[in-house]
């Protein structure tokens, strides 16, 4: 019998919760976290191993074809099980969003931060508040990104 959500029904989950956030409106980082740190604490049908269901924030500068940009990605990754109890599969529901470089954002560099929930529940919000504060201060949370992108895919 499932322990949680099915995997499948992940980014929609994902997508509620962002129009809840902001419907109607266009995206910020602010709202994005907000959306992400609720469907973070959503239970989902995953194997029971220590690395099953993963959180991802990353972001950095890199070099477009129109300049630099400075993006910020929030995903959740699922381990999916395959048939023979196998697990080597995995599914990734993402939001990524742009923005026109802008110097204010190269003191936050490029950093790469995961969570597990194997660690404890408690852990969850202080690796979320140590890893995002960063980018609110940075002033990116009601920065208008140039592009928004909400996806899946295999991770």
């Amino acid at each position: 019998m499932p322990e949680g959500l099915p995997i499948s029904s992940a980014t929609d989950e994902f997508e509620r919760l962002l129009g809840k956030e902001s419907p109607g409106a266009a995206l910020t980082l602010a709202s994005v976290l907000d959306a992400f740190e609720r469907f973070a604490r959503l239970d989902f049908d995953v194997p029971h191993v220590p690395d099953a269901d993963g959180c991802l924030v990353t972001h950095g500068v890199s070099e477009g074809l129109e300049g630099p940009t400075f993006s910020v990605r929030v995903a959740r990754r699922f381990e999916v099980p395959r048939a023979g109890g196998q697990h080597d599969s995995h599914v990734r529901v993402y939001c990524e969003l742009v923005y026109e470089a802008a110097e204010e954002f190269d003191e936050l560099g490029g950093r790469t931060e995961w969570w597990f929930r194997g660690a404890s529940p408690d852990s969850f919000a202080a690796w979320w508040a140590a890893t995002t504060a960063p980018l609110l201060t940075a002033g990116l949370g009601d920065a208008s990104p140039s592009s928004v992108e909400i996806g899946t895919d295999d991770g």
